[in-house]
């Protein structure tokens, strides 16, 4: 049995989907200690950095998850950590 745990979510008003990961392997864990915690709307939220989002999105390897993948590296390529540009 698989220790990942994912609550997939659908913002009713916007149609955009979310997937919650619940945090119970070590390495999701290590993703957790590592995040920003963003105010969202008055609400303080943890969100995991843009580089393990990244990563993320590469173990997912769903096409649209390649996209989303590329798309932080364009959205964020000067902040992301190893970035020598």
């Amino acid at each position: 049995m698989s220790d990942r745990l994912f609550l997939p979510l659908r913002h009713r008003m916007t149609n955009i989907k979310v997937d919650m990961s619940l945090g119970l392997s070590r390495f999701e864990q290590q993703l957790i200690s590592r995040a920003e915690l963003l105010d969202i709307s008055g609400t303080m939220v943890s969100v995991v950095t843009a580089e393990d989002l990244q990563l993320l999105k590469i173990l997912a390897g769903r096409p649209q998850d390649m996209q989303d993948a590329r798309g932080i590296v364009a959205a964020q390529s000067k902040g992301l950590i190893g970035n020598t540009a």
